[in-house]
Parts: structure tokens; C-alpha cells; sequence
């Protein structure tokens, strides 16, 4: 520990990332522990409590000569000794105050209505501003995580610079809030808290979105922030949330003749999340709180995102799953010849369009819709636009060859992009039979072609301007 940590690792219950680690920190750690001692340690097992001990209990339970020792204790399939992360997070981890009640419901949406936005400076969420400047006249309050307004504006604006967004932070209707998911009451003061009860509707689109986290890390801003959302809607004048989830609150099958089908009508309720796969079960906790909210009255909505892409005018977001895994393939010269990697993304200025014309239409309380593109397209045809464009051959290799290449270039001392998904793409090599849900969404495309919204096809213009700026960035 103290090696990847370069320092001190404390006591032997204090948290991996209170001292300082990451996500690589996180796979170096493991991938070293693997090296030396014969024994992986899933990421999931490992977030769900980050600490000596815990590692430490885990390889005493691995039997002699680091063969993982086959008990009942054992993850199913696996032989290994189940951990902390084994434990799913339920009901009891996402309870509402009872003191939450709502009386009263808003009317239809008026362009002049506050509306709050959670989540303004991410990727979906800074597209979402700029489309609610476009639709509305009324002032849009932002809640940023900042010391004061003028620091939260200039994250604002740093957000909307960096994605090419024409917006202009300085604008009188944009009212930042300085703000935070995880502390009680939002952190607000008397006179933000008085501006935020005044909105009639609520986007909230603020996450902490980290992969490679524990439930325990995430539930603070990912549940916490939404039962305090709850609390300003019912305490303030009738209001409703509009609640941006995720399509992983549905878990991966098992191996099956079909895929399971995922519709906007298929249930969540009893979808269980290992705690160590924290942003999905964070989400799905949430979710939980909203549906607990929605039987006590309230006026709430449902909006699970899949992928989002890069935008309809080039400008994509280099930290993403799938920017990671085009620009690795291309370091590598080949990539991974998996259907599962096939991807529904949805260019994010589609996205924050059909999100926010469904937000301000009518709609009954409870309504879900499902954003994402509904045709998967292969990872080769993306990567067959890129080598139209540079007159090189990327070609697919089997996931295991794929990811010996990518061990090879970290043992190199290159640490490419996808390492972060490392494990991810691990459990698809050793699962080889699992099959990813079917995701429909009819219901979701019908309702925004009333809008006249349909998704673009990832043809060769568009893609081509994503690799584009993927292309540039590398070279910065």
C-alpha cells in the first residue's frame, strides 16, 4: 500500500482513498497484489471496504499457496472467498424521512417558472443548460459545489468553454448556487435556500459518477442529495423533480439463450446491487427514494441515461467509457472482438434536447423514459472510421489477447486510458456466456418524435468529427 500510495497507509481500518488513491492507484495495487501473491481481488470486493484488514482477510481466505479455497462462502463460479462487496444494497440502505410529505402538485410547466439545475458543470449536464437557456425565459439556478457565487460561475463557465457550448456564463438568468449534494440541507444558507424553494421544476442531473467507487463512498451525494432534493420539493412551493437516473440500476444476465428485454415498464425494485459496484447501486438507491416519495404525493419523473457520446458538432468527452476504449484500441493497433462492446450512446446534445423537451411537457407523475440510441453499434465500425481517416488497420483480437497487450503497455510504464475499465473488461473475458439486457425504448422514441427529436445515426460525418477531436486531444 505504502508503495502506490507513495506515503504512509495509516492504521490498518483507514480507507485506501482517505490516503490519497485512485482508480489506477486502485488497479496497480491489485494487479501488484495478484503479481506477488497468486490471489485477484475483485474491485467490487475491494471498494466495498478499502482498508489492511480487509485485503489482508481476503487473501488469509484464499487458501494455502494463494489457490482461492472453494467454500460455500465462495462467489458462485468464481472459487473465490466472498466479500463485503457480496452483500446487495436494498431497501433498507435508501430510507425516506417520514417527516417528507407533499401536499399539492405544480401546474404545466411556464417558460417564466425557476427551474433548478443539479449537475450543471458535467457532461449531460452543461449540454442541458445550454438547451434550458435556449427553451425557457426564466432563471435557471445552478447548484455548484464552490465557496461562493462568483467561484461557482467561474466553474460554469469553464464547463460551457471547454465543450464548445455557446452560453455565456455571465448571463443574468444563470444564478449560481454554491452547493453540495452531500452535506444536509445542500449546504444552502437562508437566502439560496429561499431562491431554491421557489422553483417550480427541478432537473436533477447532479452524481457523483465514479466507476471504480464503493456504495459507501457515492451513497452521500447519490442518495443523500436526492432525499434533501425531495425535502425542498415538499417544503417549498409544489414542485417536481425530474430525476436523471441510469440504465445500470438493471443488472448484466447470466448466460441465457436471449438477453433479458429492458423497456421503460420493466421494474426496478428488485434489481440488487453488490456494494462494491457503487454508482449502480447509489442510483438504484436513490431511485428507491423517489418511488417511496412518488407514494406519498409526489410529482416525480424518471429519466435513465445510457451512454451519452461525443455531440452532434464533434466535441466528445475524453474521460468517458467509450473515448477510453477507442483511444486504447488505437494505441494498441487492435481492439477487442466482443459483441458486448457494441454501444447505444446517444450524442449528448440529442440527449439534453429530448431530456429536456420531455421535462417540460406534461406528463403523469411516475413517467419513465429511456435515453439512449436504440441501434448498438459495433466497436469495429467506429474504429473503421478511424482508419478511412489515417489509412491504418486497427483489427480485432480476441478480449484476452486485447487485454496482454494492455497489461503489457502498463508493465511498460504506459498507463492507457481503458486501464481505469480493467476489471470490467476482465469479468466479459471470464463470463464469456453473460449476455448485456436488450434495452428498448419505443415508448421514449415515440414520445419525443411529437417533438420532432430522433436519434442521428453514428455515420461516417458524425463519427468522423468525434475522432476528429479524440484525435487532437492525443496529440496534446
Amino acid at each position: 500500500w505504502e508503495d502506490v500510495l507513495g506515503g504512509p497507509a495509516g492504521s490498518p481500518d483507514e480507507d485506501f482513498f482517505a490516503r490519497g488513491g485512485h482508480s489506477l492507484r486502485v488497479i496497480r495495487l491489485l494487479g501488484r497484489i495478484e503479481r506477488e501473491y497468486g490471489v485477484r481481488i475483485a474491485v467490487a470486493d475491494f471498494l466495498a471496504a478499502p482498508t489492511v484488514r480487509e485485503v489482508a482477510r481476503l487473501l488469509e481466505g484464499s487458501g494455502p499457496a494463494g489457490i482461492p479455497a472453494r467454500s460455500r462462502s465462495a462467489h458462485p463460479g468464481t472459487g473465490r472467498p466472498a466479500g463485503p462487496a457480496a452483500r446487495p444494497v436494498g431497501p433498507d440502505d435508501a430510507r425516506l424521512d417520514p417527516g417528507i410529505v407533499f401536499r399539492g402538485r405544480p401546474g404545466p410547466f411556464d417558460q417564466r417558472d425557476a427551474v433548478l439545475l443539479t449537475g450543471a458543470t458535467g457532461y449531460v449536464g452543461s449540454h442541458v443548460l445550454a438547451e434550458l437557456l435556449d427553451r425557457t425565459t426564466g432563471p435557471v439556478l445552478c447548484l455548484v459545489r464552490a465557496e461562493d457565487p462568483d467561484a461557482a460561475r467561474r466553474r460554469l463557465s469553464a464547463a460551457l468553454r471547454s465543450r464548445g457550448l455557446r452560453p455565456d456564463a455571465s448571463d443574468p438568468r444563470i444564478v449560481p448556487v454554491p452547493g453540495d449534494l452531500t452535506r444536509p440541507g445542500l449546504g444552502l444558507d437562508g437566502t439560496d435556500r429561499e431562491h431554491v424553494v421557489r422553483a417550480t421544476t427541478v432537473l436533477h442531473l447532479g452524481a457523483e459518477v465514479h466507476h471504480v467507487s464503493g456504495f459507501h463512498h457515492l451513497a452521500a451525494a447519490n442518495v443523500g442529495g436526492t432525499a434533501e432534493l425531495l425535502r425542498i420539493c415538499a417544503e417549498g412551493r409544489p414542485a417536481r423533480l425530474h430525476h436523471v437516473s441510469t440504465l445500470g440500476v438493471f443488472r448484466d444476465a447470466p448466460g441465457g439463450d436471449r438477453p433479458r428485454t429492458i423497456t421503460e415498464a420493466t421494474p426496478a425494485a428488485a434489481e440488487r446491487h453488490p456494494r462494491g459496484r457503487g454508482y449502480a447501486a447509489a442510483k438504484w438507491a436513490a431511485e428507491h427514494l423517489v418511488a417511496q416519495a412518488l407514494a406519498r404525493g409526489a410529482d416525480a419523473r424518471i429519466y435513465r441515461l445510457g451512454r451519452a457520446g461525443g455531440s452532434t458538432t464533434g466535441a466528445v468527452s475524453e474521460d468517458d467509457f467509450l473515448s477510453r476504449l477507442l483511444v486504447t484500441s488505437t494505441a494498441l493497433g487492435c481492439h477487442p472482438d466482443d459483441p458486448r462492446l457494441a454501444t447505444d450512446a446517444l450524442p449528448v446534445d440529442t440527449m439534453a434536447r429530448a431530456l429536456v423537451a420531455l421535462a417540460l411537457a406534461d406528463g403523469a407523475p411516475g413517467t419513465v423514459h429511456h435515453l439512449h440510441h436504440p441501434r448498438r453499434t459495433p466497436l469495429a465500425e467506429l474504429l473503421a472510421v478511424h482508419d478511412r481517416r489515417t489509412g491504418r488497420t486497427t483489427p480485432a483480437v480476441p478480449l484476452d489477447t486485447w487485454l496482454g497487450r494492455l497489461a503489457d503497455a502498463e508493465a511498460g510504464g504506459t498507463a492507457l486510458p481503458a486501464l481505469a475499465y480493467r476489471e470490467y473488461f476482465r469479468d466479459l473475458r471470464d463470463h464469456p456466456d453473460a449476455r448485456l439486457p436488450d434495452h428498448r425504448n419505443d415508448a421514449t422514441l415515440a414520445a419525443l418524435r411529437a417533438h420532432g427529436i430522433s436519434p442521428p445515426a453514428l455515420d461516417d460525418a458524425l463519427v468522423g468529427r468525434w475522432w476528429q477531436n479524440l484525435d487532437r486531444s492525443t496529440r496534446a
